[in-house]
């Protein structure tokens, strides 16, 4: 792998991660 590509999947989860936390903070508020 190269490294354009970690850093790739690397941001693509920690997206994924901060859209997760995000719809559970607007759950729990409303």
């Amino acid at each position: 792998m190269t490294p354009t590509k970690i850093i790739s999947v690397l941001g693509t989860a920690f997206i994924s991660d901060f859209i997760y936390l995000f719809e559970n903070v607007w759950k729990n508020h409303t």
